[in-house]
């Protein structure tokens, strides 16, 4: 039987297909322009040793997201079975190869002394060799995708159920729910989970390798006054926040009420840390220094590596406002 067309998963899954297909043909061509430049420049002689292979290894790999993106995007728009499994195998590996750049020392370890060499030239690379698929990273696209679209196929009028869909509600508070409120509250509520969860791993990832970058440079001496207590004061703060993430997320899936509570003592206290720090670097630039300004400037970087993420997608406001909207929904269902 044909899916309907013009029920609202299937039109979701049209608005993915279409951005999967923009998304791909503009990577493809910033890949082929980044290619272009290299090959009309021809600066090899002068880049550090391994770039070379370093650029086109990436390159290879963006060219295969790429492609995966378009034919994704043409079976997405057929509203076929085979479009998820294709996005799920994409996005998959996008996240992956997400994870393992950021933790691409650990996978240098064999190669012994020329470890700092390639770890040098993958670094160098990875602007113009990520060009691809840079879009999508900078815009969480394939976590969002990869959600809103499981949703969206076990819910096709006329398609085949997805092997992990549930046949019937196991419960109030762990089920998908069937009524009109609940058919939108839920999913939005487990689609919030699934973005916290994920900003709290890879916000602990990227607070690790900041902490382990720090230490390995081992640059305090030359560093700025009380530098380094910023930065570990920062760090501090920005782990309770990541911790706090990864332990409601799974809460919110379930749809426990207590996460809603979690939710906006989490979110309130990133947002008031925020405005903290643009108030205090305002007053800094002001010409109106004090301890704490000095202190906001020199950790806003590193020091935030943890959180950096949600705050420049404004996530805590939208969780925040989503979350409650959602929950109180719910309720009233």
């Amino acid at each position: 039987m044909e899916p309907h067309k013009k029920s609202w998963p299937a039109v979701t899954i049209r608005v993915f297909a279409i951005l999967n297909l923009v998304l791909g043909l503009q990577g493809f061509a910033a890949l082929i322009n980044s290619v272009t430049l290299r090959l009309t420049y021809n600066p090899w002689p002068q880049d550090p040793v391994y770039l070379a292979q370093a650029y086109y290894g990436r390159c290879a790999i963006n060219f295969l997201f790429i492609v995966l993106t378009i034919i994704g995007g043409v079976y997405l728009w057929r509203v076929q079975r085979r479009g998820w499994t294709v996005c799920k195998v994409l996005f998959i590996g996008q996240i992956a190869y997400f994870f393992l750049d950021w933790f691409e020392f650990a996978l240098l370890l064999p190669f012994g002394e020329r470890a700092p060499l390639v770890s040098m030239a993958l670094g160098a690379s990875a602007g113009t060799g990520n060009i691809g698929i840079s879009l999508q990273t900078l815009t969480g696209y394939p976590v969002i995708a990869l959600i809103v679209l499981k949703i969206a196929y076990d819910r096709v009028p006329g398609a085949p159920p997805s092997p992990t869909a549930r046949s019937t509600p196991a419960s109030p508070w762990c089920s998908w729910g069937v009524t009109t409120m609940e058919s939108w509250a839920r999913p939005v509520i487990r689609t919030f989970a699934a973005l916290t969860l994920f900003f709290g791993l890879t916000g602990l990832l990227l607070l690790l390798a900041s902490l382990y970058l720090r230490l390995r440079t081992n640059a305090w001496d030359q560093d700025p006054a009380y530098f380094a207590q910023a930065f570990y004061l920062g760090s501090g703060i920005n782990l309770v926040f990541v911790l706090a993430a990864i332990w409601v997320g799974p809460q919110l899936w379930c749809l426990r009420p207590r996460a809603k509570t979690v939710c906006n003592f989490l979110f309130c206290a990133e947002i008031a840390y925020l405005c903290a720090l643009v108030l205090a670097t305002t007053a800094l630039f002001n010409g109106k220094p004090s301890a704490l300004s000095e202190f906001a400037l020199r950790s806003a970087g590193p020091g935030n590596a943890g959180i950096g993420l949600q705050l420049l997608c404004g996530y805590p406001l939208a969780a925040l406002v989503g979350i409650n909207v959602a929950y109180g929904r719910l309720k009233s269902a």
